[in-house]
């Protein structure tokens, strides 16, 4: 219950006497005389008395309110600025504050000259909190603009103030700028709070200086960190850096990263079950991370899979793969060893040659000519065109374009073409590898999915014998003879004519 002497105090304050306004303000900053303390109601106090001109109204609101409690009053900056200027250090670090984020607010500019004027003569007051925040700013400035050696001053002088947070930001600065005495002595001064992120960098650091913090890494990788796990499962597993071989152990942190998409740890894993080396061989657990490895573009994982595909389709091992479809274990094959080649791998092109289609030269050579003769055909049928197009890009031959349904290809990594119907044709694999290529199918699949739509049915061409007919006359009056070769290589060599009917077999 408010006191006697408060109440007469509350009267003349709602009478609008401006001192006595001021004083139940100070007595709502920190309570006492009966009531709670209430930031609050204190500025709306403090501001009443600050209207009339009471001066140290407008000193108290520098020193004591805080932006939030005032619900960021626009009148609150002219008051922030009049205490500043009177010598209020807070008031200085809030206008400071203030400024910056008018400043932020239209764009990302550099510390402008009158923020850092202010928290350099906040910070140098003894202001430990406009020292954090200068040397927050002066660390994270643009380069040309930053000023390190102040900054990490400014830090340290916070930090020696009670502000413990700024050793991580120190801690980061060194180990950014790969220091990492600096920062493994930063990091020391902030793990007690327990970050997964800290603890695995103090695990690093002390492999480094040839002090293992097993500990610290442990804890890292307890509380789920991926980087940690994985490192504490490598060294389990090869028995670095002053750990004992524990194959049982590294499998259970391996498995987190390479669950989650580490495909180092997931390779690993495949070599720990192949090789019995958890005490039970596993062979389908070992395929099963394996491709999972590959298909996270881990480079070896992706030879040794394609290999492995490569050898079930040749010689017929019988081996089930629970995630590939048996129908499609060439074109897995040629995803993983086209992987494995780009990562520098050369065995990967000896093996991709085993199921890859290669392009003809006589596609590439004389691109003028083909792209003369493609137009042509475009004018007398567009769908005809576009198959062209496909088979310029994909090296096929007549029979297959006009027989090839693009609805079922893939168009991104390596293209498939099914064939169906046909006795003399089957499914080819062809890489795309030119920017070229990329484009004929670019062009052919848009003029396909416009035609199809128009049509409201699947891409397949009608009268297969008609349309070979067709494009064999258009060849004949506009191509070359190397497109002719290319399209019909069967049709360049004089064909056998018979000059009677045939002979009849003589009878006994």
């Amino acid at each position: 219950m408010a006191s006697k002497a408060i109440l007469a105090v509350m009267r003349l304050a709602q009478r609008g006497d401006p001192e006595s306004q001021f004083k139940l303000g100070c007595v709502y900053l920190d309570g006492g005389e009966g009531l709670p303390a209430h930031e609050r109601t204190a500025y709306r106090w403090l501001r009443s008395a600050a209207r009339q001109g009471h001066e140290a109204a407008v000193r108290t609101i520098g020193d004591r309110i805080s932006v939030d409690a005032a619900d960021r009053d626009p009148m609150l900056r002219d008051w922030f600025k009049q205490s500043a200027t009177a010598g209020s250090v807070p008031a200085k670090r809030k206008l400071a504050q203030w400024m910056l984020e008018e400043a932020r607010a239209i764009a990302p500019a550099p510390i402008p000259a009158d923020v850092r004027a202010l928290l350099t003569e906040a910070a140098d007051a003894g202001d430990a909190e406009a020292a954090r925040d200068l040397g927050r700013l002066l660390l994270g400035a643009p380069t040309g603009q930053s000023d390190e050696a102040v900054g990490i001053r400014m830090l340290e002088q916070s930090f020696r103030h009670g502000h413990r947070e700024v050793a991580r930001l120190l801690a980061d600065h060194y180990w950014k700028e790969r220091e990492p005495q600096l920062a493994r002595h930063w990091y020391r001064c902030c793990a007690e709070s327990y970050d997964a992120e800290v603890c695995y960098r103090l695990g690093l650091l002390g492999a480094l200086f040839g002090q293992p913090d097993d500990a610290m890494l442990e804890t890292a990788a307890e509380a789920g960190h991926l980087n940690a796990c994985e490192l504490l499962g490598l060294r389990l597993a090869t028995g670095s850096a002053g750990h004992r071989r524990n194959l049982k152990k590294a499998a259970r942190w391996l498995e987190i990263p390479a669950n989650r998409g580490s495909r180092e740890a997931a390779f690993v894993l495949a070599t720990l079950h192949r090789h019995s080396a958890l005490g039970v061989r596993d062979g389908r657990r070992a395929r099963q991370w394996l491709f999972r490895a590959a298909r996270l573009g881990h480079g070896e994982a992706c030879l040794k899979a394609g290999k492995l595909l490569i050898r079930a389709i040749e010689y017929g091992h019988g081996l089930k793969f629970d995630d590939i479809d048996p129908q499609t274990l060439d074109l897995a094959a040629a995803t993983f060893l086209s992987s494995a080649a780009q990562q520098g791998f050369d065995e990967a092109r000896e093996h991709l040659r085993r199921i890859v289609r290669e392009v003809p030269p006589s596609m590439t050579n004389d691109t003028q000519a083909w792209s003369a003769f493609i137009a042509a055909v475009e004018r007398k049928d567009a769908e005809l065109g576009a198959r062209l197009k496909l088979g310029r890009a994909l090296g096929l031959t007549a029979r297959e374009l006009l027989a090839v349904d693009p609805a079922r290809c893939d168009f991104r990594s390596a293209f498939v073409v099914d064939v169906e119907g046909r006795r003399t044709l089957r499914r080819r694999i062809v890489l795309i590898e030119t920017d070229a290529q990329r484009q004929d199918l670019d062009e052919a699949e848009t003029l396909l999915d416009q035609i199809a739509m128009r049509r409201k049915d699947t891409y397949l061409l009608p009268d297969f014998r008609s349309r070979y007919l067709k494009l064999r006359h258009l060849v004949r009056l506009r191509g070359t003879p190397m497109i002719e070769a290319a399209l019909f290589p069967r049709s360049t060599g004089t064909p056998k004519r018979h000059s009677g009917p045939p002979r009849r077999r003589a009878t006994a």
